[in-house]
């Protein structure tokens, strides 16, 4: 993603340099960085941006797939009634799993929710599920 944007820029760069685990203190870094900040802001930057909270720390994920296998987070798969998957991640490793499933916009699926380390996914009917399981398991 390349980005004009000056304050992603250095959110970017903020976020590849430190560890940071609570938005408090980016905002706080980013405020004495110079830029005009709040934790909305920055909650929104990060949906954009693709920054996800992963092990405890906020990391770029988004278009990261060559240096992080998101197949490595996921802990388990179950089958949760016939339009139903729940899938069990790292801490932290539920939104950008989740983000893949959306992206990749295979047949069947109704609509994903993440929560830390919980994925719910809604089906359209069971047949879908084994696609959806291989899908996860290569990504």
């Amino acid at each position: 993603m390349v980005n004009r944007n000056p304050r992603h820029e250095a959110l970017l760069k903020l976020i590849s340099t430190g560890t940071f685990s609570a938005q408090e203190d980016v905002v706080a870094q980013m405020v004495r960085n110079g830029f005009d900040v709040t934790q909305s802001s920055i909650s929104r930057d990060f949906r954009l941006l693709g920054i996800s909270k992963i092990s405890g720390f906020y990391q770029a994920t988004a278009g990261r797939t060559d240096r992080i296998r998101l197949s490595h987070f996921i802990q388990s798969i179950s089958t949760a009634g016939p339009n139903m998957l729940v899938v069990k991640t790292e801490s932290g490793g539920a939104s950008p799993v989740a983000e893949a499933v959306d992206h990749a916009l295979l047949q069947g699926i109704v609509g994903t929710v993440a929560g830390d380390n919980t994925i719910f996914i809604a089906t359209e009917n069971s047949e879908v599920h084994e696609p959806i399981k291989l899908f996860l398991g290569n990504i």
